[in-house]
């Protein structure tokens, strides 16, 4: 399945690029305004493979350039040039940048995801449901913006991410009796979700509360 080059791989300044900024957060190249645009080369499965006399795409002005990609079968990385156009419409060969995409076993981007949460652990809480508590660290990924909790796979609570730290969230109320298998996954802005954290094993609890003993008072005449 092609995978879109939709999303942040490599951001910033580039040295010879002068002023040309990269970015894939949205499929297209970003070049100065004094520039046309920029011409994307490849994909190739090393740098010195790629073909420069087949442009893969293009940037110029406001409108977009969206790449696809044939992701490597078990994942591994792929190689694309950006050189800058300038006025003229002459590619500058002083002005390029080469992009590394890296994708994972499923074909998604290693530098999309968010870092997988750890520690996770859960206990029955009331009415059923279960606290869920957890750990997460920002990685090379992107950013955490909340995390989903899952039991046996379907989600069953979310907490808004706060950076690197502990969590916990409580699940809706699930069946009394039955043991879940828990985990966590963090969700980026892009929605894209990070692995599973380590599983938790927790059987959900409906039992009502004891209710408390009234005693009554004999008056003694």
């Amino acid at each position: 399945m092609d995978a879109c080059l939709r999303h942040s791989l490599v951001e910033g300044d580039f040295g010879p690029l002068a002023g040309l900024r990269l970015s894939l957060a949205e499929g297209d190249f970003y070049a100065p305004r004094d520039d046309e645009g920029v011409v994307i080369f490849g994909p190739a499965a090393h740098p010195d493979e790629i073909d420069y006399d087949k442009p893969a795409g293009s940037r110029r002005g406001d409108g977009l350039a969206p790449l696809a990609a044939t992701p490597p079968a078990g994942g591994g990385k792929l190689y694309y040039a950006a050189l800058a156009v300038s006025r003229l419409g002459r590619l500058d060969l002083n002005r390029h940048v080469i992009v590394e995409a890296d994708f994972d076993a499923e074909g998604e981007l290693a530098g999309r995801r968010p870092a997988a949460p750890c520690e996770a652990e859960a206990r029955p809480a009331a009415a059923g449901r279960l606290e869920v508590r957890w750990a997460w660290t920002p990685g090379r990924g992107a950013a955490a913006a909340s995390f989903v909790v899952y039991a046996d796979g379907e989600p069953v609570g979310t907490a808004v991410a706060r950076g690197a730290g502990a969590y916990r969230a409580l699940t809706t109320a699930l069946t009394d009796g039955v043991e879940y298998e828990v985990r966590v996954r963090a969700l980026a802005a892009d929605e894209a979700l990070s692995e599973p954290s380590n599983a938790a094993r927790c059987r959900a609890d409906a039992t009502p509360p004891a209710a408390a003993a009234v005693l009554a008072a004999e008056t003694v005449l």
